[in-house]
């Protein structure tokens, strides 16, 4: 009511949000007929209607209605055919709900927009991360090929290839020859430092592990939650090269830190703080012995 009341004083450059945001609340108010109506007139109105389209998908998508998404998103896509980074951003946030409906909306969205368009990099990409989270990896490393093959500088689809051939397929050279290839062209890649630090740590080469994850704690932004996961790996590391206070010092930053923001994934989680621990009983040890 606020919203309606509001309407007659709006300026005309804010009119479109103004109305966006009077839909969704007629919508969550379940007055679906109403909200239709508003939506449609903004679609018809508004010259740029992409960040429209995608709120109102998002409706859907909060609401779990794929196959009425998927039907507007086949819709969209023959009315507007260039138009698909906006229809990979749909597919994008419905795989962020990450339920087996969702990720199967997304990638039945994404794949029509590959076959209208082969070279689509960011579709390709963005199937090619579900495909990698079902655990359909086969399927995921041709997907990651086929980018890298069109976008050469693709840092992401390179990134996620190596880390995939490094921790899933133990083909350690091969990993790090691509990310040697691609950290040349963006030698502070955080993520794929950490990848070659990875690569670096599976192969026993500790101290090139622990210069690569040392630079990656100094690169991240200090709020990022993803610091937690390279102050893990700097941690493993200097542990695996005996340097055992300035592991437990690290491993405390990445408990601390995932305590705060998150970052660290269930499993790390749990092998961080067993890690801790093995560190402190034998710090203890040689501390007795001494």
């Amino acid at each position: 009511e606020f919203l309606l009341s509001q309407t007659s004083n709006i300026k005309q450059e804010d009119e479109p949000e103004v109305y966006t945001a009077l839909a969704v609340a007629l919508y969550k108010d379940k007055k679906i007929p109403q909200a239709h109506w508003e939506f449609e007139e903004l679609y018809e109105t508004v010259d740029d209607d992409r960040n429209i389209f995608i709120t109102e998908m998002g409706l859907f998508i909060e609401d779990g209605l794929w196959e009425d998404m998927i039907v507007r998103v086949n819709h969209r896509l023959e009315r507007y055919p260039d138009d698909d980074d906006t229809i990979v951003k749909v597919a994008a946030n419905s795989a962020s709900v990450a339920s087996r409906d969702s990720l199967a909306a997304a990638d039945k969205i994404l794949t029509m927009v590959t076959d209208k368009y082969p070279r689509s990099t960011e579709a390709i990409l963005t199937r090619a991360l579900i495909l990698h989270i079902e655990g359909r990896t086969s399927e995921a490393e041709q997907l990651y090929r086929k980018v890298i093959e069109i976008k050469p500088d693709s840092v992401i689809a390179v990134n996620n290839l190596a880390w995939m051939m490094c921790e899933e397929q133990g083909k350690h050279l091969q990993a790090l020859k691509l990310t040697e290839k691609a950290l040349k062209n963006a030698p502070d890649y955080i993520d794929l430092l950490d990848t070659r630090g990875m690569i670096h740590y599976r192969m026993g080469k500790y101290k090139k592990a622990v210069d690569d994850f040392t630079k990656c704690v100094k690169l991240y932004p200090r709020q990022s939650p993803t610091i937690s996961v390279s102050y893990f790996h700097l941690a493993r590391a200097l542990a695996a090269s005996d340097q055992r206070h300035t592991a437990i010092e690290n491993m405390e930053r990445s408990l601390e830190i995932n305590k705060r923001l998150g970052g660290l994934s269930m499993q790390d989680l749990t092998e961080a703080k067993r890690l801790r621990q093995q560190l402190l009983q034998e710090n203890n040890n040689a501390t007795v012995i001494r």
